[in-house]
């Protein structure tokens, strides 16, 4: 029987296929799964954080505009840390995915560079709505200072407490 010149470029790429399957290590497969398992973790840690900050936000625009939510700027200061926190996950990801794009042992088929995408999504989402959050705050802040303007009652120092008890109320 003929083998025809087609066929054999067919047989060639056959084995040169299955050569370079054989010849990937064992130990980069395993540091594949555990990445993406890695990802997959962060994925589903990070996913409900924007449902979260947007069920608070809604709170806070329901809320009556009595006192300041932030009057320290306590809860200013902890979003805009986070979201430098959550920044800075962003740039590592970002460039991970970059390494793994880049990366000559890695195929599209391996996953990598579609699971830190999808990572990076999440962590773009929980950025926003963290953002989305401490604008919220910041606004009802300032609809409360607008409406009470003048109306804020002052204290002498001897009536602290008396400060401290309408604060409270």
């Amino acid at each position: 029987m003929e083998v025809r010149a087609a066929s054999l470029q067919t047989l060639s790429s056959l084995g040169d296929d299955v050569l370079r399957g054989a010849n990937r290590s064992l130990e980069l497969l395993r540091q594949i799964e555990d990445t993406i398992d890695s990802l997959c973790y962060d994925q589903q840690y990070f996913r409900p954080f924007p449902t979260i900050a947007k069920r608070a936000m809604e709170s806070v625009r329901n809320s009556p505009r009595k006192r300041p939510l932030d009057p320290n700027g306590d809860v200013e200061k902890k979003l805009l840390e986070s979201q430098g926190a959550i920044r800075n996950l962003y740039n590592h990801l970002i460039e991970k995915r970059k390494l793994a794009i880049g990366d000559p042992r890695l195929t599209e088929d391996d996953g990598l560079a579609d699971e830190y995408a999808r990572t990076i999504q999440v962590v773009t989402d929980v950025h926003n709505a963290l953002n989305s959050l401490r604008l919220t705050v910041s606004e009802h802040d300032a609809d409360v200072a607008e409406k009470l303007g003048s109306e804020l009652p002052t204290y002498p120092a001897r009536d602290i407490e008396k400060l401290i008890a309408d604060l409270k109320a």
